[in-house]
């Protein structure tokens, strides 16, 4: 196995952890059934809840949950361990005795659908530091498991790099997830439903995120959307109900329709020069609720725009409508002397609220700082393309 093509992959879960690497170089594959007759069949060993499975072959030995033939006993044990060698795993939806999964084998493969669907009672994976995995399968991984807390996929390369559809849809415990690098499809509905998910970590390589991708997602506050040069599926975030702010980096060209359906806490969108198109849904929130947009003045949009939203320019410290240097200069004011250029300042040319909520132009959300005057004199340079910087 090629060395320099492992990755690390890391489910971090409440109380366990889940690592990882991953092998473009897999063996050929050749399934071995587990039944009593089999030279290639596995070793079972039971005690006390524990069902120990190993196999040291050099092909696959493929486990299926709905094998007519498996022993009774994956059923019955809350701890399954796959040690050895090459294991293909599918097939255990609703195999609720289960608590923990360790795989402490060379190799392992994920094929098809449903995996590890609706295994609600899933509480610990373990995986061992050797392992080489991949999830070249279908639709529902890991859906309806409900214990879920925190996923890290840091390094898991996908078939087509691209995120199986609805893979941990509906994980309602789930809080936290880090998408690896390498993916550029977050794939359809993948995380739906998903109702305690407080952040996501996008990799630089995400290109498109799918329909629905985050539809439901109940807790989520803050998004930070990396350059989206693909596209961005109807409904992505569709009724997110706690979503207050968004932040799109310089390279995203369109937002779709729908992007924000019944977003109803939506109140500041951060819009980059790159965006070329904003759909007329796009925030299709209300007829009397509509968030407050920061465009960077060199959006093409940016008077359209201005014609159905309230819109502020991104860099505006001094609230005249342009990005300049006398921004830069009220910014290291402000900063020196608060009592005569803080928002309640004794300067007739003192900050407004408005002016600091333009002026957080790096780091948005961090408070104006000498950073955000030299982030102004670097766009100013062109140095930077757009606003904001990150």
């Amino acid at each position: 196995m090629n060395n320099k093509k492992k990755i690390a992959f890391a489910f971090a879960l409440s109380l366990c952890a889940l690592t990882v690497p991953f092998s473009n170089a897999m063996p050929a594959f050749k399934d071995c059934a587990i039944t009593a007759s089999a030279a290639s069949s596995p070793n079972l060993n039971y005690s006390n809840d524990v069902l120990t499975v190993s196999y040291y072959g050099s092909d696959f030995c493929s486990i299926s949950g709905t094998n007519s033939k498996l022993d009774s006993r994956f059923k019955t044990a809350k701890k399954i361990v796959f040690e050895g060698n090459n294991f293909s795993i599918s097939g255990f939806k609703g195999y609720n005795n289960i608590q923990e999964l360790d795989f402490k084998c060379t190799c392992l493969k994920f094929t098809g659908d449903n995996v590890f669907r609706d295994c609600t009672n899933l509480k610990t994976l373990k995986m061992s530091s050797k392992l080489s995995a991949s999830f070249e399968c279908g639709s529902d991984v890991f859906a309806n498991c409900t214990s879920l807390v925190n996923v890290d996929l840091t390094g898991t390369t996908f078939s087509g790099n691209t995120m199986n559809t609805r893979m941990f849809e509906n994980c309602t415990a789930l809080e936290s997830i880090v998408i690896p690098e390498g993916v550029v499809n977050t794939g359809y509905y993948t995380f739906s439903g998903c109702k305690s998910l407080k952040s996501i970590s996008f990799p630089n390589s995400l290109t498109t995120i799918d329909g629905y991708s985050f539809k439901n997602c109940d807790s989520l506050t803050t998004l930070y959307i990396p350059a989206i040069t693909g596209s961005i599926g109807n409904g992505a975030f569709e009724e997110c109900d706690s979503l207050t702010d968004v932040y799109f980096l310089n390279g995203t060209k369109e937002l779709s329709y729908n992007m924000f359906y019944n977003c109803s806490e939506l109140k500041n969108v951060f819009i980059p020069a790159s965006v070329e198109k904003v759909a007329s849904t796009t925030f299709n929130i209300s007829k009397n609720r509509k968030p407050e947009l920061y465009v960077d003045q060199k959006c093409i949009k940016l008077d359209s725009l201005k014609k159905s939203y309230l819109c502020h320019v991104l860099g505006d410290a001094n609230n005249d409508g342009i990005v300049g240097m006398n921004d830069a200069l009220l910014i290291d004011q402000y900063c020196k002397n608060r009592a005569a250029y803080g928002v309640n300042g004794t300067d007739k040319m003192h900050i407004t609220e408005q002016g600091l909520k333009n002026a957080d132009v790096f780091n948005p959300g961090s408070g104006v700082t000498r950073d955000d005057m030299t982030a102004i004199q670097e766009y100013l340079l062109e140095i930077i393309p757009s606003f904001p910087k990150f």
